[in-house]
């Protein structure tokens, strides 16, 4: 999805790119839900099954949230936010026998690096608990991934497979790193991304945390959170991320001026 911005009133909202470094695109966060209605191992829509499914953001949203309970629970919530605007992801998932709930939470945020080169430790943490119902088939589970991708430009696609393997295909894979939880409550699933960057390099955190809930719940509402060990020289292009500088307000302010004049000349 592609979001055009319009020279209006709402010119505040758009400065903070336009005075950003080198990322241009490809950030944001999105998240889906569904859930089935008959699932005996795999759900089908064969004798009457039925699928519902919510959906919400895309390129350029700093926050989504999705829910579904037509016949289960899904539910997911992502964000751009923290001291370095990481992707902050949460997902929940549970269904009786039969039933499926399933969640996904997808976040992608470009950073620009000033400084000498170094190398820089992104730590991951996956807390969660999943737990099967006493009897029937179930299946439940927890599963985060995460990748490091160097380039300024990057085609915005809300799969995380697809996106990593196909669409960023000419940009440098930095890392990848897969968590997951298939049993057990309150647990801590860790990772660690390292890589090396050079002043002026830019690269992408791409994350999808996703829950599947069948006969029973996959609960990370507790989060996928991720950070860096150190963040000095990282500039994050995440819309309020960057600090405007005055001679961009000074240009948004003569703008908005301009734009008033012109309505009272009208």
């Amino acid at each position: 999805m592609r979001t055009k911005y319009l020279l209006t009133a709402g010119i505040a909202a758009y400065l903070p790119i336009a005075a950003n470094a080198a990322i241009i695109e490809g950030y944001g966060v999105s998240t889906g839900a569904s859930t089935a209605s008959n699932c005996p191992s795999y759900c089908t829509s064969a004798g009457g099954g039925d699928f519902q499914s919510d959906i919400d953001g895309g390129e350029f949203s700093s926050t989504a949230y999705a829910l579904e309970t037509s016949y289960a629970v899904g539910e997911a919530y992502a964000a751009l936010n923290g001291s370095s605007y990481l992707p902050t992801l949460k997902v929940q998932a549970s269904s009786d026998a039969g039933k499926q709930g399933s969640a996904t939470a997808f976040g992608i945020q470009g950073f620009t690096y000033s400084g000498a080169a170094t190398t820089i430790d992104l730590g991951i943490n996956l807390h969660g608990s999943v737990e099967d119902n006493p009897s029937g088939y179930a299946y439940n589970v927890l599963e985060a991934r995460v990748a490091v991708l160097k380039g300024s430009q990057l085609d915005y696609y809300a799969d995380f497979g697809t996106l990593v393997y196909e669409i960023a295909w000419d940009l440098d894979n930095l890392g990848i790193e897969s968590v997951f939880i298939n049993t057990g409550i309150d647990i801590d699933a860790p990772g660690m991304i390292s890589f090396d960057i050079a002043n002026g390099d830019d690269f992408y955190v791409v994350a999808e945390l996703s829950a599947t809930g069948q006969n029973g719940y996959a609960d990370a509402w507790n989060t996928l959170t991720m950070a860096f060990d150190d963040d000095t020289g990282l500039q994050a292009a995440s819309v309020g991320a960057v600090p405007v500088p005055a001679a961009a307000w000074l240009f948004g302010s003569g703008l908005l001026a301009l734009i008033g004049f012109a309505r009272r000349r009208q």
